[in-house]
């Protein structure tokens, strides 16, 4: 539906579409959502950090703070650190995420 946008617009999409009743993200969490998704370039996969945090948030539970975890090893164990997945696929780069 909107993957001509940008993966920053789309998660900003669907952050506003989580928050559109209450507030649950904090400016932190709403920053590594995006850089998520855009470091990652799965949509599926930000949508689904992106529920589970406000899930944990809105619940009260602690378990949002390993969810930023997780995603932020996730970001580091990319191959630049100066750019995403989505800009690398545009310029052709290909990166096998298995090491077999």
């Amino acid at each position: 539906m909107m993957s001509h946008l940008s993966p920053a617009k789309q998660t900003e999409g669907i952050i506003n579409r989580l928050e559109f009743a209450k507030t649950a993200f904090s400016d932190d969490e709403r920053k590594l959502i995006v850089y998520y998704a855009f470091k990652l370039n799965d949509m599926e996969k930000a949508r689904e950090l992106a529920e589970h945090i406000y899930y944990e948030e809105t619940e009260g539970n602690q378990g949002s703070a390993l969810a930023v975890i997780d995603a932020q090893a996730e970001i580091d164990a990319l191959p630049d650190p100066m750019i995403g997945l989505w800009e690398m696929e545009e310029y052709g780069y290909t990166w096998a995420k298995c090491c077999c």
